[in-house]
């Protein structure tokens, strides 16, 4: 069994350096590019790697609360593929991710249009409240629609 990281340096070398140094992260909604939270990706030392689209097996809810997020949310039928970003993770900072992630929402497999990445889920059964902006293409389009009316 592995401990995950490259121990082929000798004792007088360097620290060894993990083997898998980033995780890529899918996120979807408040840390997006420009978004309310992308800072703290950002001071995490997350880099953005892609823009993604979900398979379309997913559809997406607006939370209530102090700052709104989206829950996005794996069904069996009436799924689309809902935009969003790749962004690279080093590893080290996981831990700091998740303790900073609020219910319903927390990280699982997303399912993209191009095969599985870790991201942004929610737990259906917390979304009793929520409002399924599916139908308007994304976190981003639905925000935009917002500041119209």
């Amino acid at each position: 069994m592995t401990d995950g990281f490259d121990r082929t340096s000798n004792a007088a070398g360097p620290e060894p350096q993990p083997a898998y140094p980033t995780i890529d992260i899918a996120v979807f909604g408040a840390h997006l590019s420009g978004q309310p939270l992308n800072p703290s990706l950002l001071a995490l030392g997350a880099t953005r790697q892609r823009a993604c689209l979900t398979a379309p097996t997913y559809r997406m809810l607006a939370l209530s609360g102090p700052l709104p997020r989206p829950a996005l949310c794996r069904v069996s039928r009436g799924g689309v593929g809902l935009p969003g970003e790749v962004w690279a993770l080093p590893t080290s900072a996981l831990a700091a991710l998740l303790v900073s992630i609020a219910p319903p929402l927390g990280l699982g497999t997303v399912q993209l249009d191009d095969g599985p990445c870790h991201g942004f889920i929610a737990e259906h059964t917390e979304l009793t409240d929520a409002i399924d902006i599916t139908s308007f293409g994304g976190w981003a389009a639905w925000l935009e629609t917002r500041k119209r009316s």
